[in-house]
Protein backbone atom coordinates (compact mmCIF):
# COMPACT_ATOMS: atom_id res chain seq x y z
CA UNK A 1 0.00 0.00 0.00
CA UNK A 2 2.98 2.65 0.58
CA UNK A 3 4.19 1.84 -2.56
CA UNK A 4 1.11 2.80 -4.07
CA UNK A 5 1.06 6.54 -2.26
CA UNK A 6 4.91 6.68 -2.93
CA UNK A 7 3.92 6.25 -6.83
CA UNK A 8 0.96 8.48 -6.75
CA UNK A 9 2.65 11.47 -4.21
CA UNK A 10 3.25 13.78 -7.13
CA UNK A 11 0.82 16.85 -7.27
CA UNK A 12 -1.10 15.69 -10.52
CA UNK A 13 -1.39 12.00 -9.81
CA UNK A 14 -1.97 12.51 -6.21
CA UNK A 15 -4.97 14.61 -7.38
CA UNK A 16 -6.25 12.07 -10.10
CA UNK A 17 -5.87 9.38 -7.11
CA UNK A 18 -7.87 11.49 -5.02
CA UNK A 19 -10.23 12.02 -7.32
CA UNK A 20 -10.64 8.47 -8.10
CA UNK A 21 -11.04 7.62 -4.60
CA UNK A 22 -14.10 10.25 -4.71
CA UNK A 23 -15.45 8.48 -7.88
CA UNK A 24 -15.06 4.80 -6.91
CA UNK A 25 -17.00 5.92 -3.29
CA UNK A 26 -20.11 7.60 -4.67
CA UNK A 27 -20.24 4.26 -7.15
CA UNK A 28 -19.83 2.32 -4.51
CA UNK A 29 -22.42 4.21 -2.43
CA UNK A 30 -24.74 4.28 -5.21
CA UNK A 31 -24.39 0.36 -5.92
CA UNK A 32 -25.17 -0.41 -2.06
CA UNK A 33 -28.48 1.69 -2.12
CA UNK A 34 -29.56 0.23 -5.80
CA UNK A 35 -29.39 -3.42 -3.98
CA UNK A 36 -30.79 -2.34 -1.19
CA UNK A 37 -33.96 -1.07 -3.29
CA UNK A 38 -34.17 -3.96 -5.43
CA UNK A 39 -33.95 -6.32 -2.31
CA UNK A 40 -36.70 -4.17 -0.75
CA UNK A 41 -38.89 -4.01 -3.94
CA UNK A 42 -38.38 -7.83 -4.31
CA UNK A 43 -39.73 -8.18 -0.68
CA UNK A 44 -43.07 -6.46 -1.54
CA UNK A 45 -43.77 -8.49 -4.65
CA UNK A 46 -43.49 -11.49 -2.97
CA UNK A 47 -45.01 -10.41 0.09
CA UNK A 48 -48.06 -9.38 -2.65
CA UNK A 49 -47.54 -12.79 -4.42
CA UNK A 50 -47.86 -14.83 -1.44
CA UNK A 51 -50.65 -12.72 -0.31
CA UNK A 52 -52.78 -13.26 -3.68
CA UNK A 53 -51.32 -17.23 -3.65
CA UNK A 54 -53.25 -17.36 -0.21
CA UNK A 55 -56.26 -16.00 -0.72
CA UNK A 56 -56.74 -18.62 -4.17
CA UNK A 57 -55.45 -21.47 -1.48
CA UNK A 58 -58.01 -20.07 0.86
CA UNK A 59 -60.88 -19.79 -1.72
CA UNK A 60 -60.16 -23.11 -2.99
CA UNK A 61 -60.46 -24.92 -0.08
CA UNK A 62 -63.70 -23.32 0.31
CA UNK A 63 -65.02 -24.03 -2.61
CA UNK A 64 -67.64 -26.72 -3.33
CA UNK A 65 -66.34 -30.83 -4.45
CA UNK A 66 -66.86 -31.43 -7.62
CA UNK A 67 -68.48 -34.32 -6.75
CA UNK A 68 -71.63 -32.76 -5.00
CA UNK A 69 -74.44 -32.09 -7.25
CA UNK A 70 -74.76 -28.71 -8.98
CA UNK A 71 -77.16 -27.07 -6.21
CA UNK A 72 -74.32 -26.60 -4.14
CA UNK A 73 -73.66 -23.77 -6.64
CA UNK A 74 -76.30 -22.00 -5.53
CA UNK A 75 -75.52 -22.34 -1.60
CA UNK A 76 -72.42 -21.09 -2.25
CA UNK A 77 -73.92 -18.02 -4.43
CA UNK A 78 -76.15 -17.58 -1.37
CA UNK A 79 -72.98 -17.54 1.07
CA UNK A 80 -71.18 -15.42 -1.22
CA UNK A 81 -73.92 -12.94 -0.86
CA UNK A 82 -74.30 -13.07 2.40
CA UNK A 83 -70.69 -12.33 3.14
CA UNK A 84 -70.87 -9.54 0.97
CA UNK A 85 -74.13 -7.89 2.73
CA UNK A 86 -71.76 -8.64 6.52
CA UNK A 87 -68.55 -7.41 5.26
CA UNK A 88 -68.90 -5.03 2.13
CA UNK A 89 -65.70 -6.57 0.91
CA UNK A 90 -66.07 -6.21 -2.92
CA UNK A 91 -62.69 -7.08 -3.43
CA UNK A 92 -62.66 -10.70 -1.78
CA UNK A 93 -66.57 -11.83 -3.04
CA UNK A 94 -65.61 -10.75 -6.76
CA UNK A 95 -62.02 -13.74 -6.18
CA UNK A 96 -64.87 -15.94 -4.40
CA UNK A 97 -67.68 -15.20 -6.90
CA UNK A 98 -64.96 -16.20 -9.57
CA UNK A 99 -63.83 -19.23 -8.20
CA UNK A 100 -67.24 -20.18 -8.20
CA UNK A 101 -67.49 -19.60 -12.24
CA UNK A 102 -64.63 -21.80 -12.19
CA UNK A 103 -66.05 -24.61 -10.45
CA UNK A 104 -69.13 -24.25 -12.33
CA UNK A 105 -66.90 -24.82 -15.60
CA UNK A 106 -65.10 -27.98 -14.39
CA UNK A 107 -68.57 -29.06 -13.33
CA UNK A 108 -70.29 -28.85 -16.88
CA UNK A 109 -67.16 -30.11 -18.39
CA UNK A 110 -65.23 -27.52 -19.63
CA UNK A 111 -61.74 -28.78 -20.98
CA UNK A 112 -58.48 -26.43 -19.42
CA UNK A 113 -56.49 -26.13 -17.42
CA UNK A 114 -56.75 -22.59 -16.17
CA UNK A 115 -60.37 -20.51 -15.86
CA UNK A 116 -59.10 -19.04 -19.08
CA UNK A 117 -58.80 -21.81 -21.18
CA UNK A 118 -62.15 -22.88 -19.90
CA UNK A 119 -63.78 -19.34 -21.11
CA UNK A 120 -62.18 -19.98 -23.96
CA UNK A 121 -63.96 -23.26 -24.77
CA UNK A 122 -67.61 -21.98 -24.19
CA UNK A 123 -69.25 -21.20 -27.09
CA UNK A 124 -71.53 -17.66 -27.54
CA UNK A 125 -74.77 -19.91 -27.31
CA UNK A 126 -73.23 -21.07 -23.88
CA UNK A 127 -73.04 -17.73 -22.18
CA UNK A 128 -74.41 -14.84 -24.01
CA UNK A 129 -72.63 -12.35 -21.82
CA UNK A 130 -69.16 -13.89 -22.51
CA UNK A 131 -67.95 -10.60 -22.95
CA UNK A 132 -69.01 -9.24 -19.94
CA UNK A 133 -67.27 -12.55 -18.20
CA UNK A 134 -64.13 -11.90 -19.94
CA UNK A 135 -64.54 -8.29 -18.21
CA UNK A 136 -64.93 -9.68 -14.93
CA UNK A 137 -62.33 -12.39 -15.20
CA UNK A 138 -59.98 -9.67 -16.19
CA UNK A 139 -61.18 -7.46 -12.84
CA UNK A 140 -60.70 -10.68 -10.86
CA UNK A 141 -57.14 -10.69 -12.39
CA UNK A 142 -56.25 -7.54 -11.54
CA UNK A 143 -56.93 -7.50 -7.60
CA UNK A 144 -55.48 -11.03 -7.20
CA UNK A 145 -52.46 -9.46 -9.02
CA UNK A 146 -52.26 -5.71 -7.39
CA UNK A 147 -52.51 -5.93 -3.73
CA UNK A 148 -53.86 -2.54 -3.08
CA UNK A 149 -56.81 -2.97 -5.91
CA UNK A 150 -59.94 -1.24 -4.47
CA UNK A 151 -63.40 -1.64 -5.72
CA UNK A 152 -66.44 1.14 -5.10
CA UNK A 153 -69.50 -0.01 -4.29
CA UNK A 154 -71.32 0.83 -7.60
CA UNK A 155 -68.29 -0.98 -9.33
CA UNK A 156 -68.05 -3.78 -6.95
CA UNK A 157 -72.20 -4.54 -7.36
CA UNK A 158 -72.51 -4.47 -11.12
CA UNK A 159 -69.22 -7.06 -11.19
CA UNK A 160 -71.27 -9.19 -9.04
CA UNK A 161 -74.51 -8.74 -10.50
CA UNK A 162 -72.53 -9.37 -13.94
CA UNK A 163 -71.30 -13.29 -12.23
CA UNK A 164 -74.94 -13.45 -11.25
CA UNK A 165 -75.98 -13.40 -14.83
CA UNK A 166 -73.50 -15.51 -15.73
CA UNK A 167 -74.06 -18.11 -12.99
CA UNK A 168 -77.94 -18.01 -14.74
CA UNK A 169 -76.77 -18.53 -18.36
CA UNK A 170 -74.53 -21.34 -16.76
CA UNK A 171 -77.61 -22.71 -15.13
CA UNK A 172 -76.21 -22.99 -11.68
CA UNK A 173 -78.88 -20.57 -10.13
Amino acid sequence: METISVLFSGSFWGTLFAVYKTIAFFVSLGAIFGIIYVVVKSIELQRGILAAQALETMIREDAPSESLPQHIAEADWSRIKTRLEQSGDYVRMVIEADALCDYVLKAQGYPGETMGERMKALQAGDVPSIDDFWRVHKTRNDIAHETSYTLGALEGERIMETYQRILTELGAL
